[in-house]
């Protein structure tokens, strides 16, 4: 327990150290995420799928305004990754745009606009309002002004230097509200130190 405690640390530590290349995740349903990060004027989104098939490649991103029409943005397919959870896998793609797109985007999102999701349809005012909470969610936990964070699990994959980090949220009811945070860009942080995969504070 007091070795894991110590690795969850230095995570932390490497996650904060390396806030321009952080990725934070929300749910949206029960296996689809969005995750969001800023690094100056670029911009990550990324669509996560939980999913226990090893292969997931169906994703697809669009956004459309209260006419039905789509709204044009600069948004550029990035890397995929594939994270074997064990019994399950948490598949990601991500896209990335300039930020004045995605401040064009968020004033396109209106209560009547809509979010289409690897198929699904969401409101577009509700998606606007969850990429403003990871906003501010990620700059609290970056700033290490999100406290008591429990039921901490940790993953590794690419020979252990790239890594993701699974909490609750420590406002919301005990089975809802987990948060996912990741790195877009492995050179720019230390390694994260070996450890067996899906370790877990309790």
């Amino acid at each position: 327990m007091k070795k894991f405690l110590i690795f969850s640390l230095m995570a932390l530590f490497s996650l904060m150290a390396s806030a321009q290349n952080t990725v934070y995740f929300g749910n949206i349903d029960k296996k689809t995420s969005v995750g969001l990060g800023i690094n100056a004027n670029s911009v990550t989104l990324s669509l996560m799928e939980i999913s226990k098939s090893k292969n997931y490649k169906d994703f697809s991103l669009s956004f459309y305004d209260m006419n039905g029409e789509k709204i044009n943005v600069d948004l550029k397919k990035d890397t995929l990754y594939h994270l074997d959870l064990e019994k399950t896998f948490a598949h990601q793609q991500d896209y990335t745009m300039s930020m004045r797109d995605y401040q064009t985007l968020l004033r396109g999102m209106d209560s009547q606009s809509y979010v289409e999701i690897n198929g699904k349809e969401y409101n577009g005012a509700a998606f606007a309002g969850v990429l403003r909470s990871l906003e501010t969610e990620q700059n609290l936990f970056l700033k290490g002004n999100m406290p008591n964070i429990r039921n901490i699990s940790l993953w590794s994959w690419q020979n252990n230097t790239m890594g993701m980090l699974r909490f609750r949220h420590p406002q919301l009811p005990k089975n809802r509200g987990f948060r996912y945070i990741r790195t877009t860009d492995n050179s720019k942080r230390p390694p994260i130190p070996q450890f067996p995969t899906n370790q877990q504070r309790k």
